[in-house]
């Protein structure tokens, strides 16, 4: 059974938010992975690789 690495870990109505978080994770060690962007279905996204390995899933719906 695989193992899952990539776990939500902010879903939040406000893009700026998400945007905020992003930063203070790169800021605390992280790196990027994806960096935040606008998906065609609407919702604003981004990932970071903390520094123990896992991959943190940020999504914000759209203004």
């Amino acid at each position: 059974m695989a193992v899952q690495t990539t776990f939500p870990i902010l879903s939040t109505r406000d893009p700026e938010r998400l945007e905020a978080f992003y930063v203070a994770a790169l800021d605390a060690g992280a790196t990027s992975v994806a960096e935040p962007e606008l998906m065609p279905w609407g919702e604003r996204v981004a990932q970071v690789r903390d520094p123990s390995g896992f991959v943190l899933y940020l999504g914000a719906e759209a203004a």
